[in-house]
C-alpha cells in the first residue's frame, strides 16, 4: 500500500465522525495531502518502504478467500450453450428413419432454429406489450407465428403447436387426476 493510502486509512476514521460525505472527507483528504510538505509525507513512506503489504483483517481475509472461491467456480465452470441437436436428430429420426445429418447441416439447422425462436419470442412479447398482458398466452404466441411465418406455413405451424399444447396439456391434467 502507498503513502497516500495509509495517509487516507489514517485520516478517514477520523473525518468519518464528521458530517462529512464519503465524497467530501475523500476531497478534504486528498487536498491535505497536497498540502502536505515532503517532511509531514515522510511518516508515511517510511511505513510504506518498510512494510510493503498492510496487516489483513481475520474476517476480510475471509471474505476474499470466498470470493475468490467463487470466481474460480464461475471461471472453471463452462457455461452450457443452449442448442437444439437432440430435437433436430429426434425429428429427422422420426420422420425420416434411415436418414443421417453431416455436422455442417447440423449446425445450419441449429442456427435456423435459433434465429427462429429469436423472432418468435420477440414478436410474441410484442403482443404481450401491446396487449398491455402481463404473461405470455398461446395466442399471442400464435399471433407472433401467424406474422412471422406467413400463409401455409403458418396454418400447419399454429395446428401443430395447438396439437402439441393439447397433448401436453392433457398429460399434465391426467397426471393431476
Amino acid at each position: 500500500m502507498g503513502p497516500y493510502m495509509r495517509y487516507y486509512f489514517s485520516r478517514k476514521d477520523v473525518l468519518r465522525n464528521s458530517d462529512l460525505t464519503p465524497v467530501q472527507i475523500t476531497r478534504k483528504i486528498g487536498d491535505e495531502w497536497k498540502a502536505m510538505s515532503p517532511k509531514e509525507r515522510e511518516p508515511f513512506q517510511n511505513a510504506a518502504k518498510n512494510n510493503p503489504a498492510p496487516e489483513v483483517k481475520p474476517e476480510k481475509e475471509k471474505k476474499k478467500a470466498a470470493s475468490k472461491a467463487k470466481t474460480k467456480a464461475k471461471k472453471g465452470a463452462a457455461k452450457k450453450k443452449l442448442n437444439f441437436d437432440k430435437g433436430i436428430r429426434k425429428t429427422l429420426k422420426l420422420v425420416y428413419p434411415g436418414l443421417w445429418i453431416s455436422k455442417e447441416a447440423m449446425a445450419v439447422m441449429d442456427s435456423f432454429v435459433r434465429d427462429m425462436l429469436k423472432r418468435l419470442s420477440a414478436g410474441a412479447a410484442q403482443f404481450v406489450e401491446f396487449g398491455r398482458k402481463r404473461s405470455l398466452q398461446t395466442c399471442d404466441i400464435q399471433g407472433a407465428v401467424k406474422i412471422i411465418l406467413q400463409g401455409e406455413l403458418a396454418k400447419h405451424a399454429v395446428s401443430e403447436g395447438s396439437k402439441a399444447c393439447t397433448k401436453c396439456f392433457g398429460s399434465i391434467d391426467a397426471a393431476e387426476n
